[in-house]
């Protein structure tokens, strides 16, 4: 800051200038230097310093040269802070105070060239409906902005900021990108196989493919992607959530309500099927229970619990007291709280138990036919206590007694009003009896063996020609609900989600489950593989080759 000041007379002050990237232009910074400049020839003062910030709203005190002001002015480097009006220093009524009573506690007169700026009661009275009006004006502006962005979005226009990855904007309407739209497709295909982001972004860069500003493919190009309904068709506005009022920050992986969000099915050009979304959104659900910052990838992680403690086990590496490495899975409570004392487990041994069970009860002949005989067994018996199926069962009987009760009237009466209502009544009972024949044609018509291979076979396909271990959990995320690990036994539960006839309703989505153990003791058995060879990158993928010739 400069010390030199030519005239003794005047009273050496600063200057503050601020306009926003929405309500003005550059040109009123000087507009504001000026007005603070004639002021200062009226009054005495001398600017020796600007603070000026440019495109930033007074919503925030993240303003940086706002920001060096303040620590200016608790180094006693300022005396006098001039503005042009109160709206420049802030519009939001809690930082206004805040700042002025900083400003006050560090001895700094703060001047508005166009608002009075006191201490007594009348001041402060006048202060705080300035400072009110600055924030509803604020506030008022930002509503009507959301009501015009809102007009638009209902007529699908593209409402700012860069379009996503294989759209343009043409004439305010999104217009499919064809060279990036591949590139989008090969995403969604790639995902929906159960490939990890890392596959994807090596094939994406290695076919040439580039981001919306053309750079390479990374991870964080791929987040939200997978997430966004535009890319099959449905047009979406305001699902972000808003800033939060504290900190004035936008959390952009929170989500408005869904009353708040505009959705608009066709409202843009689809790139992808409907089918293909739902797909590669199902893995994401799937598989984000996975994720891990973990270097090294195990297979079982998500799905093992503690038999203990209920938490939730992990992969570790360990090392030998003769130097030899090996992976264990680990209770989160033993390491993170210490309240776990359950002993840890060697993965290649789990391991090969789990991907043993999941071929030997899905994907023989011999257990695929005992597996549809308990399916029947099981669906039958949710078939016949749905409660859907026995309150349209006690419908019908009160209806049909009703029925009898209003033709006996309309024999005496011979009334129009009874006819009607008979009418009614007769097209609920046809509409109550065809559920309930379609339902008992269902229980009648059990799953065959055929139709439990079809379902399983491209889950068996995919196990055999599994590329990663990101593949190979998808596909034991069908079949797996959970891994118990006990003191003195492992238990593998099993989930199947039953296939649907087509006269089956969808009310029968309730998954078939069954468990099977093995002790502790007995677990150590498995052949275990040398740890050395289990380590190298393509041992994991031979040991699925393995497993897929014993089916």
């Amino acid at each position: 800051m400069s010390e030199n000041i030519n005239n003794k007379n005047l009273i050496p002050a600063v200057g503050y200038c601020r306009y926003s990237s929405t309500a003005q232009r550059e040109e009123s910074i000087a507009a504001q230097k000026r007005a603070i400049g004639h002021y200062c020839v009226l009054g005495g003062y001398e600017i020796v310093e600007w603070y000026c910030d440019e495109a930033i709203s007074g919503t925030t005190d993240k303003r940086p040269e706002f920001q060096r002001l303040i620590s200016d002015i608790q180094s006693n480097k300022v005396k006098t802070l001039i503005v042009h009006k109160l709206d420049r220093f802030s519009r939001n009524k809690k930082d206004t105070f805040e700042y002025l009573d900083l400003c006050e506690d560090c001895g700094v007169k703060v001047i508005s060239v166009t608002e009075p700026i006191g201490n007594s009661p009348a001041d402060r009275m006048l202060l705080t409906v300035i400072s009110g009006i600055n924030e509803y004006y604020v506030q008022n502006l930002s509503n009507e902005v959301m009501k015009g962005l809102r007009e638009n979005a209902y007529k699908c226009l593209w409402t700012g900021g860069p379009a996503p990855l294989g759209y343009d904007v043409v004439e305010k309407k999104l217009v499919i990108n064809e060279k990036e739209a591949e590139a989008v497709k090969l995403i969604y295909e790639m995902y929906a196989e159960g490939y990890g982001y890392g596959k994807i972004i090596e094939r994406l860069n290695l076919l040439g493919y580039r981001t919306k500003k053309g750079n390479k493919f990374a991870k964080n190009s791929l987040c939200d992607l997978i997430a966004n309904e535009r890319y099959k068709g449905v047009y979406v506005f305001n699902k972000r959530s808003s800033k939060t009022k504290r900190d004035k920050k936008r959390n952009n992986h929170k989500y408005k309500t869904d009353e708040e969000i505009i959705r608009i099915p066709g409202g843009c050009p689809a790139i992808v099927s409907e089918e293909l979304w739902n797909k590669a959104n199902s893995v994401r659900k799937v598989t984000g229970k996975f994720k891990s910052n973990a270097k090294r990838q195990y297979l079982l992680t998500g799905m093992l619990v503690c038999g203990e403690c209920g938490a939730k086990m992990h992969g570790n590496l360990r090392t030998s007291t003769k130097g030899h490495k090996y992976m264990t899975y680990r209770c989160n409570n033993r390491i993170n709280q210490h309240s776990c004392g359950k002993k840890e487990i060697r993965t290649e041994i789990v391991d090969d138990f789990v991907l043993d069970e999941v071929f030997k009860n899905f994907f023989t002949d011999k257990t695929i036919s005992k597996l549809t005989d308990s399916i029947n067994k099981y669906r039958n018996k949710i078939l016949m206590s749905n409660e859907r199926f026995k309150s349209v069962q006690a419908e019908l009987k009160a209806d049909l007694r009703t029925r009898d009760i209003l033709i006996d009237a309309l024999k005496e009466t011979n009334s129009s009003a009874i006819c009607e209502r008979i009418k009614t009544i007769e097209q609920k009972i046809a509409e109550s009896q065809s559920y309930i024949n379609s339902y008992k044609k269902a229980c009648d018509s059990p799953l065959s063996v055929e139709q439990i291979k079809e379902y399983l076979a491209p889950l068996k396909e995919r196990m055999k020609s599994a590329e990663s271990i990101e593949q190979t959990k998808l596909i034991l995320s069908h079949l797996i609900d959970k891994i118990v690990v006990g003191d003195s036994k492992i238990t593998l539960y099993f989930k199947f989600l039953i296939p649907q006839n087509e006269e089956e309703t969808k009310l029968f989505i309730e998954p078939y489950e069954f468990s099977t153990s093995i002790s502790r003791n007995a677990i150590e058995n498995y052949k275990c593989l040398c740890q050395e060879e289990y380590l190298k990158p393509d041992m994991f993928i031979n040991r699925l080759e393995s497993f897929s010739l014993r089916s």
